[in-house]
């Protein structure tokens, strides 16, 4: 039992070392996220996410399994990273392998994995971890060529095929990614994904004001 236990958690270590997730977001739990709604109907509208978010981390096998992914939306500093982070260490703890990259990342990485080893390995993996994470899909330089939505297209397409899921965040909803990426990618995020939205104040527009008071007081 003991050693069970052990090279259980060894692979867990070593699957959470190689998600990738930042370091803040290293222990995010859901439990700790704070409902950013600056009014009655911001907060139960959030409260409404939440609640799909709290059930998907807690039957997180069989929605992985099932290949259904998550969109969550909504302004800046609202903690949908925060969110998606918790998703992905929960993954982890169910034995689940992830990935997180920002859009810009994985465009960087496949561009670059045309010429480079290094990086085709870690385009193939994109392609076959059971979870990705991909962060900021609307923080994307776009080129006149339109490489990166046609990269995103085929990454998209290889994972809804193979029935892999991706949780995706951005200030955009999905009707906007229509706009920004064309109705192909828009119909397979509708069929991939939820939506979900969370709307409400910027926790990070205090930042200054705690940072002030951390250096003084710590």
């Amino acid at each position: 039992m003991c050693r069970r236990i052990r090279d259980r958690n060894i692979r867990l270590n070593h699957l959470r070392s190689e998600s990738n997730i930042p370091d803040k977001y290293q222990d995010a739990t859901i439990g700790m996220w704070n409902n950013p709604g600056s009014n009655i109907r911001e907060c139960s509208l959030n409260n409404a996410s939440y609640h799909v978010i709290d059930k998907y981390c807690s039957d997180i096998v069989r929605v992985v399994k099932n290949g259904y992914g998550i969109y969550l939306t909504g302004p800046n500093g609202v903690g949908k990273t925060y969110l998606a982070c918790c998703i992905a260490s929960r993954a982890i703890d169910a034995g689940i392998s992830v990935k997180y990259y920002t859009m810009a990342e994985i465009t960087r990485m496949q561009i670059s994995g045309w010429f480079d080893d290094d990086s085709k390995k870690s385009v193939s993996e994109i392609g076959t971890v059971d979870l990705l994470v991909l962060d900021d899909l609307d923080k994307i330089y776009r080129t006149k060529t339109g490489i990166e939505t046609s990269l995103f297209d085929n990454m998209l397409r290889e994972r809804l095929q193979a029935n892999l899921p991706c949780v995706f965040t951005s200030n955009r909803t999905t009707s906007d990614a229509k706009d920004d990426f064309g109705p192909h990618i828009y119909s397979m995020l509708k069929e991939h994904c939820a939506e979900i939205v969370i709307v409400g104040s910027d926790y990070r527009s205090s930042g200054q004001i705690d940072v002030r008071r951390k250096i003084i007081n710590d």
